[in-house]
């Protein structure tokens, strides 16, 4: 069962309602493929000469996909924009920024390719069940900071080691690297401390920034910390959050199932779900929200009091201090996730499709022929439509 092996395989809009009237702000469609919505962001403030920070947007969308957005730009141009990887288009003037309260939900059309023949049947069981729900996890694109080292950098910046979550900011390796910024991070990790040496060597840039911030004062590590990007700072929270949150649904997923599990490996840990997900259980999977983990939740439902507690301590740190003292403009989010996400509107059809391949000789055979699944469905906000893949790939193979 092979995902995204072409961008079109994998396609995503944005259901919203916020329209266009009147106002400052320019509200946009942003169509794209083979680029993230951070990159396009920068692409679009780059071409047209403005803060990014006046971009506002509501929520990331994947990379290798086709996705659809919207986004505004406070006094933006009433202007086109197309370059290799998307297209921007101007709808209107609206009277306020975009926010991920906008997006009311993701309508998603995915090809699963190469279908075995012996999970057709089962496949077909699990999809056509009318109560079919899938746990809420955040997905591995959540984690796409998640460095080599394995550690987040929200991790030691919740304890106040502030050099050591700027390292992982700046220095630590990351498989999405491209090789002129693994240089740069090299460079940081045989130099770090060496801050004149990095000031002159080290590309302009926000580590070089940095580098001038500690070569005037070699202990200010906070204050460097504040030269990454905003819009970075946060996601280094979120990729954090999501996965105490994670673990929280994983953890209380086996109090509640027992040892009939199936386990399903992801970026940042292990991913728990249910061998079967009878009536009982669906109920009080979907009547049940848990809290988005931080120092600002006063009192735990009793159910996830234990579970947070162990969990933290695996960080030598305590639900109270999920927090970032400094700077006082990032700090986690506030709110619940609902523990388990239903398919709305789910329809599924079976393609066969036929390959082409040379041969040893370089002329062009026909392959056997293969079964594509083709899923339309739609998600509310914030829920991955690659989890319920992934849901699908461990019912096939458990």
């Amino acid at each position: 069962m092979k995902l995204k092996s072409e961008a079109d395989d994998f396609q995503v809009e944005e259901i919203t309602s916020h329209h266009a009237s009147h106002g400052t702000f320019s509200l946009y469609r942003l169509t794209k493929e083979h680029i993230g919505t951070l990159e396009a962001v920068q692409a679009i403030a780059q071409a047209w000469r403005i803060d990014s920070r006046d971009i506002a947007f509501g929520g990331l969308k994947d990379k290798h996909a086709k996705t659809i957005q919207y986004l505004t730009i406070f006094e933006g141009p009433s202007l086109f924009l197309e370059q290799k990887s998307f297209t921007l288009d101007f709808l209107g003037r609206t009277n306020r920024a975009f926010k991920a309260q906008d997006i009311e939900a993701n309508r998603f059309t995915i090809r699963l390719r190469s279908i075995p023949v012996q999970a057709k049947a089962t496949l077909e069981k699990v999809l056509s069940d009318p109560a079919l729900g899938v746990p809420n996890y955040f997905d591995d694109q959540r984690f796409g900071s998640l460095g080599d080292s394995q550690q987040f950098c929200a991790e030691p910046w919740c304890r106040g080691d502030y050099e050591r979550a700027l390292w992982l900011a700046l220095a630590d390796f990351n498989p999405h690297d491209r090789p002129r910024e693994r240089q740069q991070k090299q460079l940081l990790q045989e130099h770090w401390g060496d801050w004149a040496w990095l000031n002159q060597h080290l590309d302009r840039s926000h580590r070089r920034d940095a580098a001038d911030i500690l070569n005037r004062n070699p202990k200010d590590f906070r204050v460097a910390l504040t030269v990454i990007r905003h819009d970075l700072r946060g996601l280094y929270l979120a990729a954090f959050q999501s996965h105490l949150w994670n673990e929280l649904l994983a953890g209380w997923i086996k109090e509640l199932a027992g040892p009939n599990l199936i386990r399903v490996p992801g970026a940042a840990g292990e991913l728990l779900f249910p061998q079967q997900i009878d009536s009982n259980l669906l109920r009080t999977l979907i009547s049940t929200e848990i809290p988005l983990p931080s120092a600002r939740i006063t009192e735990w439902p009793p159910a996830f009091e234990s579970l947070i507690h162990s969990i933290t301590a695996r960080y030598g740190l305590t639900p109270k201090q999920i927090r970032v003292k400094y700077p006082r403009d990032t700090f986690f989010s506030k709110g619940e996730r609902r523990a388990l996400t239903k398919a709305q509107g789910l329809e599924f059809a079976w393609e066969t499709t036929t390959v082409q391949q040379a041969n040893s000789n370089g002329e062009q055979q026909l392959l056997q022929p293969t079964e594509d699944l083709v899923l339309k469905f739609t998600l509310p906000r914030g829920s991955y439509a690659t989890m319920l893949v992934r849901w699908l790939q461990a019912t096939v193979t458990a």
